[in-house]
């Protein structure tokens, strides 16, 4: 069995760091070996993440991060923001497409510390591709 380490990653708050999170994935695709059916299930949601977190979550002197790890044939991959969201109550705004593939994408998906956190988990013995 493969150990791989845990892959860390920050950005501030600002919408021209998008390239940088899609540059993240394709380092943690290639890094932790993830099979490349997976991309698209992975860019989605992590960039829908990250962009909700710049334009309705964070101020843009505040930092995003990002983590990743895989561990017995899971990928986990975690945003977390400042202020994070009450996913009770999303405003208009947030429920778009886009917000659908975030919780959808990912087999599991979890919201903690009031929502400033996002794990998304992507089970890698059972590959879906879009």
């Amino acid at each position: 069995m493969n150990h791989f380490p845990t892959i860390t990653f920050e950005i501030n708050s600002e919408s021209s760091n998008i390239v940088k999170v899609e540059n993240f994935i394709d380092y943690i695709i290639e890094k932790l070996e993830i099979p490349e059916a997976l991309r698209a299930r992975i860019t989605l949601p992590v960039l829908e993440a990250v962009t909700n977190s710049i334009l309705f979550r964070n101020e843009t002197t505040q930092k995003i991060k990002l983590w990743a790890t895989k561990r017995k044939q899971k990928l986990v991959i975690t945003v977390k923001d400042a202020k994070g969201m009450n996913t009770n109550k999303l405003p208009e705004k947030l429920k778009n497409k886009g917000f659908y593939m975030l919780i959808s994408l990912p087999d599991q998906i979890l919201f903690s510390h009031n929502g400033a956190k996002i794990t998304m988990t992507y089970d890698l013995n059972s590959i879906e591709t879009l």
